[in-house]
Protein backbone atom coordinates (compact mmCIF):
# COMPACT_ATOMS: atom_id res chain seq x y z
CA UNK A 1 0.00 0.00 0.00
CA UNK A 2 1.60 3.36 -0.75
CA UNK A 3 1.75 5.79 1.18
CA UNK A 4 -0.75 7.95 0.17
CA UNK A 5 -3.00 4.89 0.13
CA UNK A 6 -2.67 4.87 3.48
CA UNK A 7 -3.08 8.01 4.27
CA UNK A 8 -6.38 8.62 2.58
CA UNK A 9 -7.75 5.24 4.62
CA UNK A 10 -6.06 6.97 8.17
CA UNK A 11 -8.27 10.04 7.19
CA UNK A 12 -11.06 8.33 6.47
CA UNK A 13 -11.11 6.16 9.58
CA UNK A 14 -10.41 9.00 12.11
CA UNK A 15 -12.72 11.29 10.30
CA UNK A 16 -15.64 8.59 10.86
CA UNK A 17 -14.54 7.75 14.39
CA UNK A 18 -14.79 11.34 15.37
CA UNK A 19 -18.28 12.58 13.70
CA UNK A 20 -20.23 8.91 14.96
CA UNK A 21 -19.38 9.10 18.58
CA UNK A 22 -22.83 10.52 19.48
CA UNK A 23 -24.23 7.28 18.28
CA UNK A 24 -21.88 4.60 19.66
CA UNK A 25 -21.84 2.14 22.48
CA UNK A 26 -18.65 1.31 24.76
CA UNK A 27 -18.09 -1.70 22.82
CA UNK A 28 -18.10 0.19 19.62
CA UNK A 29 -15.64 2.20 20.50
CA UNK A 30 -13.18 -0.13 21.85
CA UNK A 31 -13.76 -1.79 18.48
CA UNK A 32 -13.07 1.75 16.53
CA UNK A 33 -9.71 1.89 18.99
CA UNK A 34 -8.58 -1.78 18.24
CA UNK A 35 -9.10 -1.51 14.65
CA UNK A 36 -7.10 1.96 14.62
CA UNK A 37 -4.13 0.33 16.61
CA UNK A 38 -3.99 -2.47 14.46
CA UNK A 39 -4.28 0.08 11.26
CA UNK A 40 -1.35 2.47 12.85
CA UNK A 41 1.36 -0.31 13.18
CA UNK A 42 0.98 -1.23 9.46
CA UNK A 43 2.04 3.07 8.54
CA UNK A 44 4.74 4.15 7.95
CA UNK A 45 7.04 5.65 10.90
CA UNK A 46 6.48 9.78 9.52
CA UNK A 47 2.45 8.82 9.01
CA UNK A 48 2.09 6.37 12.47
CA UNK A 49 3.58 9.28 15.06
CA UNK A 50 0.56 11.83 14.31
CA UNK A 51 -1.57 8.95 13.97
CA UNK A 52 -0.79 7.73 17.61
CA UNK A 53 -1.22 11.52 18.95
CA UNK A 54 -4.89 11.51 17.03
CA UNK A 55 -5.49 7.88 18.68
CA UNK A 56 -4.70 9.33 22.10
CA UNK A 57 -7.06 12.90 21.63
CA UNK A 58 -10.23 10.06 20.15
CA UNK A 59 -8.99 8.23 23.07
CA UNK A 60 -9.60 10.93 25.71
CA UNK A 61 -13.03 12.40 24.07
CA UNK A 62 -13.94 8.52 24.13
CA UNK A 63 -13.56 8.99 28.07
CA UNK A 64 -15.09 12.25 28.60
CA UNK A 65 -16.29 15.27 26.11
CA UNK A 66 -13.81 18.06 27.71
CA UNK A 67 -17.32 19.97 29.00
CA UNK A 68 -18.06 16.87 31.28
CA UNK A 69 -14.39 17.09 31.89
CA UNK A 70 -14.61 20.39 33.30
CA UNK A 71 -17.15 19.29 35.97
CA UNK A 72 -14.19 17.18 37.78
CA UNK A 73 -11.36 19.99 37.41
CA UNK A 74 -13.90 22.55 39.18
CA UNK A 75 -14.84 20.55 41.88
CA UNK A 76 -12.39 17.84 43.42
CA UNK A 77 -15.89 16.17 45.20
CA UNK A 78 -17.63 15.23 41.91
CA UNK A 79 -18.21 11.67 41.73
CA UNK A 80 -17.39 10.12 38.87
CA UNK A 81 -20.97 8.56 36.91
CA UNK A 82 -20.23 6.32 34.23
CA UNK A 83 -23.46 7.15 32.69
CA UNK A 84 -21.85 10.59 31.09
CA UNK A 85 -18.88 9.26 29.55
CA UNK A 86 -18.72 6.84 26.41
CA UNK A 87 -15.80 4.93 27.92
CA UNK A 88 -14.09 4.33 31.26
CA UNK A 89 -10.37 4.11 31.82
CA UNK A 90 -11.18 0.33 33.41
CA UNK A 91 -12.72 -0.69 29.77
CA UNK A 92 -9.48 0.31 28.53
CA UNK A 93 -6.74 -1.33 30.62
CA UNK A 94 -9.38 -4.68 30.32
CA UNK A 95 -8.44 -4.56 26.22
CA UNK A 96 -4.48 -5.01 27.57
CA UNK A 97 -2.39 -6.28 24.29
CA UNK A 98 -5.76 -5.25 21.97
CA UNK A 99 -4.46 -1.54 22.90
CA UNK A 100 -0.32 -2.08 23.39
CA UNK A 101 -0.09 2.46 22.25
CA UNK A 102 -3.16 3.53 24.50
CA UNK A 103 -1.80 0.56 27.50
CA UNK A 104 1.50 0.66 27.36
CA UNK A 105 3.78 0.73 30.53
CA UNK A 106 4.93 4.06 30.79
CA UNK A 107 6.39 3.83 34.34
CA UNK A 108 9.85 1.81 33.26
CA UNK A 109 9.28 2.47 29.22
CA UNK A 110 8.14 5.53 27.77
CA UNK A 111 4.77 6.04 26.53
CA UNK A 112 3.70 9.51 26.31
CA UNK A 113 -0.05 7.97 24.75
CA UNK A 114 -0.74 5.76 27.82
CA UNK A 115 0.90 7.92 30.17
CA UNK A 116 -1.73 10.97 29.03
CA UNK A 117 -5.03 8.84 28.93
CA UNK A 118 -3.89 7.56 32.25
CA UNK A 119 -3.08 10.83 33.61
CA UNK A 120 -6.48 12.62 32.24
CA UNK A 121 -8.67 9.30 34.04
CA UNK A 122 -7.10 10.37 37.89
CA UNK A 123 -9.12 14.00 37.37
CA UNK A 124 -12.15 12.01 36.68
CA UNK A 125 -11.98 8.94 38.92
CA UNK A 126 -9.00 8.79 41.29
CA UNK A 127 -9.47 4.97 41.56
CA UNK A 128 -7.88 4.60 38.23
CA UNK A 129 -4.73 4.63 40.16
CA UNK A 130 -5.43 1.46 41.95
CA UNK A 131 -6.78 -0.20 38.74
CA UNK A 132 -3.72 0.46 37.05
CA UNK A 133 -1.43 -0.48 39.49
CA UNK A 134 -3.53 -4.27 40.30
CA UNK A 135 -3.64 -4.17 35.88
CA UNK A 136 0.15 -4.48 35.88
CA UNK A 137 0.81 -6.14 38.84
CA UNK A 138 3.18 -3.16 40.31
CA UNK A 139 5.21 -3.53 43.49
CA UNK A 140 5.68 -0.47 45.94
CA UNK A 141 8.95 0.70 44.19
CA UNK A 142 6.89 1.09 40.67
CA UNK A 143 3.87 2.94 42.46
CA UNK A 144 6.58 5.10 43.70
CA UNK A 145 7.82 5.58 40.49
CA UNK A 146 4.35 6.15 39.48
CA UNK A 147 3.60 8.47 41.96
CA UNK A 148 7.33 10.16 40.93
CA UNK A 149 5.70 10.55 37.33
CA UNK A 150 2.52 12.53 38.42
CA UNK A 151 4.46 14.98 40.12
CA UNK A 152 6.74 15.29 37.31
CA UNK A 153 3.86 15.71 35.63
CA UNK A 154 1.93 18.42 37.12
CA UNK A 155 5.28 20.35 38.22
CA UNK A 156 6.25 20.88 34.88
CA UNK A 157 2.69 20.97 32.76
CA UNK A 158 3.08 24.73 32.20
CA UNK A 159 6.49 25.23 30.27
CA UNK A 160 6.18 25.47 27.08
CA UNK A 161 6.57 22.99 24.15
CA UNK A 162 9.84 23.25 21.87
CA UNK A 163 9.84 23.57 18.41
CA UNK A 164 10.94 19.70 17.88
CA UNK A 165 8.31 18.45 20.67
CA UNK A 166 5.39 20.14 19.40
CA UNK A 167 6.35 18.33 15.50
CA UNK A 168 6.85 15.11 17.04
CA UNK A 169 4.76 13.36 19.88
CA UNK A 170 6.66 11.19 20.20
CA UNK A 171 9.57 13.27 21.90
CA UNK A 172 7.72 13.69 25.37
CA UNK A 173 7.22 16.87 26.49
CA UNK A 174 9.21 17.50 29.64
CA UNK A 175 5.93 16.64 31.75
CA UNK A 176 5.86 13.09 30.35
CA UNK A 177 2.36 14.39 28.79
CA UNK A 178 1.08 14.92 25.60
CA UNK A 179 0.19 18.39 26.40
CA UNK A 180 -1.79 19.78 22.95
CA UNK A 181 -4.28 16.47 23.35
CA UNK A 182 -4.76 17.48 26.65
CA UNK A 183 -4.87 21.51 26.82
CA UNK A 184 -8.78 20.75 25.77
CA UNK A 185 -9.53 19.57 28.99
CA UNK A 186 -6.78 20.91 31.28
CA UNK A 187 -6.20 24.59 31.36
CA UNK A 188 -2.46 26.00 31.73
CA UNK A 189 -3.64 28.92 34.51
CA UNK A 190 -1.40 27.30 37.13
CA UNK A 191 -4.72 25.96 39.34
CA UNK A 192 -6.49 23.27 37.46
CA UNK A 193 -3.17 20.74 37.37
CA UNK A 194 -3.36 20.74 40.83
CA UNK A 195 -6.32 19.40 40.86
CA UNK A 196 -4.93 15.87 40.38
CA UNK A 197 -3.34 15.59 43.18
CA UNK A 198 -6.03 16.96 45.02
CA UNK A 199 -8.31 13.90 44.00
CA UNK A 200 -5.68 11.27 44.02
CA UNK A 201 -6.06 12.34 48.26
CA UNK A 202 -9.46 10.86 48.07
CA UNK A 203 -7.73 7.43 48.31
CA UNK A 204 -7.05 5.94 52.12
CA UNK A 205 -3.76 4.66 50.75
CA UNK A 206 -2.52 7.61 49.35
CA UNK A 207 -3.59 9.33 52.41
CA UNK A 208 -1.72 7.56 54.50
CA UNK A 209 1.60 7.41 52.63
CA UNK A 210 4.20 9.62 54.88
CA UNK A 211 6.31 9.48 51.61
CA UNK A 212 4.17 10.63 49.02
CA UNK A 213 2.96 13.46 51.38
CA UNK A 214 6.54 14.10 51.86
CA UNK A 215 7.43 14.26 47.95
CA UNK A 216 4.53 16.52 47.00
CA UNK A 217 6.04 18.97 49.20
CA UNK A 218 9.09 19.00 48.23
CA UNK A 219 9.02 18.72 44.76
CA UNK A 220 5.63 20.49 43.39
CA UNK A 221 6.04 24.55 44.14
CA UNK A 222 2.96 26.53 44.47
CA UNK A 223 -0.19 26.47 46.17
CA UNK A 224 -3.34 28.50 44.12
CA UNK A 225 -6.44 27.88 45.29
CA UNK A 226 -4.53 26.28 48.71
CA UNK A 227 -4.26 22.89 47.12
CA UNK A 228 -1.73 21.87 49.33
CA UNK A 229 -4.01 22.78 52.44
CA UNK A 230 -6.58 21.13 51.02
CA UNK A 231 -4.15 18.05 50.81
CA UNK A 232 -2.54 17.99 54.09
CA UNK A 233 -5.95 18.65 55.85
CA UNK A 234 -7.02 15.12 54.28
CA UNK A 235 -4.70 12.70 55.79
CA UNK A 236 -5.35 10.63 58.25
CA UNK A 237 -5.08 11.98 61.82
CA UNK A 238 -2.38 9.66 63.51
CA UNK A 239 0.44 11.00 61.03
CA UNK A 240 -1.13 14.83 61.94
CA UNK A 241 -0.07 13.30 65.48
CA UNK A 242 3.43 12.46 64.93
CA UNK A 243 5.71 15.49 65.43
CA UNK A 244 8.60 13.41 64.00
CA UNK A 245 6.59 13.21 60.61
CA UNK A 246 5.50 16.84 60.64
CA UNK A 247 8.52 18.26 61.48
CA UNK A 248 9.57 16.19 58.47
CA UNK A 249 6.98 17.85 56.15
CA UNK A 250 8.01 21.18 57.29
CA UNK A 251 11.69 21.30 56.09
CA UNK A 252 9.81 21.13 52.81
CA UNK A 253 6.02 22.88 53.27
CA UNK A 254 6.57 25.44 56.02
CA UNK A 255 5.27 28.66 54.68
CA UNK A 256 2.88 31.24 55.24
CA UNK A 257 0.06 29.23 54.26
CA UNK A 258 -0.11 27.29 57.66
CA UNK A 259 1.60 23.81 56.47
CA UNK A 260 1.87 21.66 58.85
CA UNK A 261 1.26 22.99 61.56
CA UNK A 262 -2.12 24.61 61.28
CA UNK A 263 -3.15 21.37 60.81
CA UNK A 264 -1.41 19.68 63.50
CA UNK A 265 -2.79 17.72 66.30
CA UNK A 266 -3.74 19.81 69.90
CA UNK A 267 -1.42 17.44 71.16
CA UNK A 268 1.58 19.08 69.34
CA UNK A 269 -0.26 22.73 69.21
CA UNK A 270 0.53 22.48 73.45
CA UNK A 271 3.63 21.45 73.24
CA UNK A 272 6.29 23.43 74.20
CA UNK A 273 9.16 21.68 72.39
CA UNK A 274 6.88 21.69 69.44
CA UNK A 275 6.64 25.63 69.86
CA UNK A 276 10.38 26.35 70.31
CA UNK A 277 10.99 23.65 67.32
CA UNK A 278 8.76 25.22 64.62
CA UNK A 279 9.60 29.50 65.66
CA UNK A 280 13.02 28.42 65.08
CA UNK A 281 12.55 27.23 61.49
CA UNK A 282 9.61 30.56 61.48
CA UNK A 283 8.60 32.96 63.48
CA UNK A 284 5.23 33.36 62.36
CA UNK A 285 4.89 29.70 63.42
CA UNK A 286 4.07 30.81 66.77
CA UNK A 287 0.49 31.90 65.68
CA UNK A 288 -0.19 28.40 64.70
CA UNK A 289 0.05 26.91 68.61
CA UNK A 290 -1.98 27.23 71.78
CA UNK A 291 -1.92 31.08 72.36
CA UNK A 292 -0.72 30.29 75.58
CA UNK A 293 2.83 30.55 73.73
CA UNK A 294 2.82 34.04 72.80
CA UNK A 295 3.16 34.93 76.72
CA UNK A 296 5.60 32.58 76.94
CA UNK A 297 8.77 34.38 76.87
CA UNK A 298 11.41 31.73 75.39
CA UNK A 299 9.30 30.78 72.67
CA UNK A 300 9.05 34.85 71.88
CA UNK A 301 12.64 34.96 72.22
CA UNK A 302 13.29 32.37 70.15
CA UNK A 303 10.43 33.75 67.26
CA UNK A 304 11.30 37.29 67.04
CA UNK A 305 15.43 35.80 66.69
CA UNK A 306 13.78 34.63 63.63
CA UNK A 307 11.80 36.15 62.22
CA UNK A 308 11.22 39.65 64.03
CA UNK A 309 8.69 41.12 62.28
CA UNK A 310 6.39 39.07 64.36
CA UNK A 311 6.57 41.97 67.18
CA UNK A 312 3.91 43.46 65.50
CA UNK A 313 1.72 40.79 66.17
CA UNK A 314 2.47 40.19 69.08
CA UNK A 315 -0.08 40.77 72.72
CA UNK A 316 1.12 44.22 73.91
CA UNK A 317 2.46 42.59 77.23
CA UNK A 318 4.70 41.20 75.34
CA UNK A 319 5.49 44.58 73.25
CA UNK A 320 6.15 46.21 75.96
CA UNK A 321 8.88 44.20 77.26
CA UNK A 322 12.51 46.15 76.76
CA UNK A 323 13.98 43.08 76.23
CA UNK A 324 11.97 41.47 73.41
CA UNK A 325 11.25 45.00 72.03
CA UNK A 326 15.75 45.29 72.01
CA UNK A 327 15.76 41.85 70.24
CA UNK A 328 13.33 42.95 67.75
CA UNK A 329 14.70 46.25 66.50
CA UNK A 330 18.35 45.53 67.04
CA UNK A 331 17.81 42.24 64.79
CA UNK A 332 20.40 42.07 61.32
CA UNK A 333 17.17 40.57 59.74
CA UNK A 334 14.53 43.76 60.41
CA UNK A 335 14.29 45.81 57.80
CA UNK A 336 15.35 49.60 58.62
CA UNK A 337 11.93 50.81 57.28
CA UNK A 338 9.98 48.87 60.35
CA UNK A 339 12.44 50.00 62.76
CA UNK A 340 10.48 53.81 63.63
CA UNK A 341 7.31 51.54 62.99
CA UNK A 342 7.89 49.20 66.44
CA UNK A 343 9.71 52.63 68.08
CA UNK A 344 6.40 53.81 67.76
CA UNK A 345 4.23 50.78 69.18
CA UNK A 346 6.78 50.45 72.16
CA UNK A 347 6.77 53.82 73.65
CA UNK A 348 3.30 53.86 72.78
CA UNK A 349 2.79 51.53 75.43
CA UNK A 350 5.70 53.05 78.24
Amino acid sequence: MSEVDQKAILDLLFEQAFNSSETLTSEDAIGILVNLESLIMNLNEDLKQNAKKILTSLALKYLSEPEVFQNYVNDSSHEYNEANHLLSYAKILEQGSRLPILNGDFVVLRNVHSFTLFFASLFMDPGNFSRLVEHHGYGALHEEFLIEKIIEAVENYGIPLNKHQSKDPEIAHVSGLLIPSLKRYIEDDGISIYQVLVRLFQLDEIKKSRSIILNIFKNVSGNSENWKNEIFGSIKPELLDDETYIFQVAKFGVNNWGIPFENASQRIKNDKRCALWASALDGWNIFEFHEKFLLDREVVIVALSKTPEVYDQLPKVMQADPYLYDLCVSSPLLERSRVQTFKKIYENLG
